[in-house]
């Protein structure tokens, strides 16, 4: 931690951040906020610097939820969550990339897609933020959902649906039910973006009221990539009068670029604002 910051508490099963707090105050942070009832918590305050800003907060953790949705409401800037069985981070990586030609955007470092990744993510974007690109996780029912109350996507991008995460979902199903929560969570001047070639997309279309933009390779997506071939560059493909190389390699990770290029679309760009 360096001067200035928050510091905030966090308890996990292995380490309790109230025990830091000592530690972190010799950086002269802006505020500690430390778990309330815990019992090492008079003695800390009580050997903190006499000028330390304490807040004391039940669950730390849920307040963090709590300060990044206040940050969220300051922000006035295109959210785009992002969330699917695998090639949420790809995915994510290439919009940053592509939104970065016409947009200063900020967008979750690593996978940082859970509920101390998102967070972070939002505290990052600032009044110069023109976009935010946020990898959004789940790993039990209801996850997804929370996170887009702190989150508040205008945008969505769900990569596809697998068989990922079955221990805390259950089945399928119940993969495609979580993951389509941020569709339902996107309202309808909003979009979402949908792999055509899953098996779950109409039954997730049926959950928005957001514009849809579906994406496919050799299919029948409103972004279709034809005439794939791959070589040492990359692959090579063709979309909209367009020939697109790419450096990633395989159909899967074109399908990776699709969606970010759909997401462009959504945000009112056309493929020619962010192709070189």
């Amino acid at each position: 931690i360096q001067a200035g910051q928050l510091f905030i508490a966090l308890e996990g099963p292995n380490f309790d951040g109230n025990e830091f707090a000592l530690k972190a105050s010799a950086s002269r942070p802006g505020a500690l906020l430390l778990r309330d009832g815990h019992s090492a918590v008079p003695g800390i305050v009580e050997r903190l610097p006499e000028d330390s800003a304490v807040v004391l907060h039940p669950a730390p953790r849920k307040a963090l939820s709590e300060l990044a949705s206040w940050h969220r409401g300051r922000l006035d800037v295109p959210v785009i969550g992002i969330t699917g069985s695998c090639g949420k981070t790809t995915t994510k990586n290439v919009l940053v990339h592509l939104l970065s030609e016409t947009h200063r955007v900020v967008g979750s470092p690593n996978s940082f897609n859970n509920d101390i990744g998102v967070p972070h993510t939002l505290f990052l974007a600032d009044d110069s933020t023109e976009a935010l690109v946020v990898e959004i996780g789940t790993n039990a029912p209801g996850e997804i959902a929370a996170l887009c109350r702190t989150a508040r996507p205008t945008g969505a991008i769900i990569t596809n649906i697998g068989a990922a995460h079955l221990e805390g979902l259950g089945s399928v199903e119940g993969v495609a039910k979580e993951k389509g929560d941020l569709a339902a969570k996107v309202d309808s001047e909003g979009f979402c973006v949908l792999n055509a070639n899953c098996a779950w997309t109409p039954t997730i279309r049926e959950r928005t009221e957001a514009e849809v933009i579906t994406f496919s390779v050799e299919g029948d997506g409103d972004l279709d990539a034809r005439d794939l071939y791959t070589h040492g560059a990359g692959t090579t493909f063709r979309i909209e009068g367009h020939e697109v190389t790419s450096p990633l390699v395989g159909a899967h990770n074109v399908e990776n670029l699709l969606a970010a290029l759909a997401a462009c679309k959504g945000m009112g760009l056309e493929l020619a604002d962010v192709l070189p």
